[in-house]
């Protein structure tokens, strides 16, 4: 599979080290190294000590490997948003912030590289983003919430600097990142499935949570990084109707993996999300007769297994409830309504600048075992949850975001269709719009599992942008 090539000479890192199986080596080892200090950091807070105990040895192991891979600074941001920023996961570390400490840090490493690249526009929207996330800050403190409540509900989008250090992943070795990645989604996987099967379901269990659910009579599993599956999922599928034709047999395994993981997620938002970003790739793309083919095939095949998993099993009639609208109405949607009708009148009166972060706009949220009611912060429809916390420019500034992605695709796709690597446009495109119609029901750009992954969309896009008019100028020239 012929990836892009690296956007400058190849160059390890900062510190030089020869011969290169031996540099490799001693790479694996301050992986190994960094995972080592990281568990032990967390097992420490786990059980109730200081951070400050492991932190001066975290941080200089941090900085070493940071400054040795240039895809370590990504990965690591995602281990740690995926365990220490979920708001369901270790809540006794209180105002800690290990992942956000680590995406700053980080930022200062790659700054040093000769892969740092502000990301033209678009690195312009995320400044101009994470500039209202701050004043949000503020403004929800004059709306009466402590400070370090409103930073607390406010941490999800500093994720987003994870931008920078995805582009300086792909500016080095895309091929790199794009493996990566894949490793990462099929560990995610297996996690998942060891989550499902074992008794007890122990298996990720943090803080007492377990990541599983019970509803309806099906169990559920949604493990930190599951917004990695669905770019996963996409991008194989992607791959398996515009890519060349060799190793499309392990596009399919791929696709079947990372499809496994989000059917035990139960995730309808996805489900539907996938299939618009599919959608939306064809529009701009050749050859879909061999794309409706593989959709039909695909369609069939999961209509049968859902016909023989119907009579008994609950996680067909989960994802079946999708063409049940009068459920949903009763159930999922009459939910994601209450939300709304409480917040539109609340945007319409402070539509410049919001309310700010975790001030309540009138929400409310039973508590399980008591039944007493609490002010609820999150709105599902996350276009409107931005318009709250961060105003109108906030949301202009994601949706530019969003819109500048989409738009890189779609010229990827047509000047380069004719390469192996064209099929990363519509990948792109379909995940882009998965996800961003994925965001009106669901809780997906203001979480900090979901906020790396969305930068690494919104880096890929500028990644693209960035070859095409590199080809621009040697046509000119």
């Amino acid at each position: 599979m012929q990836l892009l090539p690296a956007t400058t000479r190849p160059h390890p890192s900062l510190w030089h080290l020869t011969p290169a199986r031996r540099g490799a080596l001693i790479q694996v080892g301050l992986v190994l190294l960094g995972a080592l200090v990281a568990a032990v950091a967390g097992m420490t807070v786990a059980k109730g000590h200081s951070l400050l105990l492991v932190a001066p040895l975290l941080a200089a192991a941090l900085f070493i490997l940071l400054a040795r891979t240039q895809q370590a600074p990504y990965l690591l941001v995602v281990a740690g948003a995926s365990t220490f920023s979920s708001t369901y996961a270790l809540p006794q570390t209180g105002h800690l912030y290990p992942a956000e400490a680590m995406a700053l840090l980080g930022v200062a490493v790659i700054v040093f590289s000769r892969y740092a690249s502000f990301g033209g526009g678009m690195g312009a929207l995320l400044v101009v983003l994470l500039a209202t996330v701050g004043m949000g800050v503020k403004v929800g403190h004059g709306n009466g919430v402590p400070t370090l409540l409103a930073i607390d509900a406010a941490r999800p989008m500093f994720l987003y600097l994870t931008f920078w250090l995805a582009l300086a992943g792909l500016r080095a070795n895309p091929q790199r990142f794009f493996k990566c990645f894949a490793g990462v989604v099929v560990f995610i996987v297996l996690l998942q499935l060891a989550q499902f099967a074992l008794p007890g379901h122990r298996i990720l269990k943090s803080a007492g949570e377990t990541f599983v659910s019970s509803e309806g009579g099906f169990t559920r599993v949604r493990p930190p990084g599951l917004i990695l599956v669905y770019f996963a999922l996409i991008f194989a599928v992607a791959y398996i109707i515009w890519g060349p034709r060799h190793r499309r047999r392990l596009a399919v395994a791929f696709a079947a993996c990372s499809g496994l993981g989000v059917i035990l997620s139960l995730n309808r938002n996805m489900i539907l999300g996938a299939i618009f970003g599919i959608l939306a790739a064809l529009l701009f793309t050749r050859g879909r007769g061999r794309a409706f083919a593989f959709l039909g095939t695909t369609a069939i095949v999961v209509t049968v297994v859902l016909v023989f998993l119907g009579s008994s099993g609950a996680v067909a009639n989960r994802i079946l409830s999708i063409g049940n609208p009068s459920g949903l109405q009763k159930t999922t949607l009459s939910d994601r309504e209450y939300e709304n009708r409480l917040a539109v009148p609340v945007i319409e009166r402070h539509l410049a600048f919001g309310i700010g972060w975790g001030a309540n706009y009138g929400a409310q949220i039973a508590q399980a075992g008591t039944g007493s009611l609490s002010p609820r912060s999150f709105i599902h429809n996350q276009y409107y949850g931005l318009l709250l916390r961060t105003g109108i420019v906030g949301l202009l500034a994601y949706l530019g975001l969003l819109g500048a992605t989409a738009l890189g695709a779609i010229r990827w796709t047509r000047r380069r269709r004719e390469f192996d690597d064209g099929w990363l446009g519509p990948a792109l495109l379909a995940s882009v719009v998965g996800f961003a119609a994925s965001a009106i029901v669901g809780i997906y750009v203001i979480d900090a599992g979901s906020a790396p992954g969305a930068g690494a969309l919104f880096a890929l896009g500028a990644f693209l942008r960035e070859h095409l008019a590199q080809e621009r100028q040697q046509i000119v020239r």
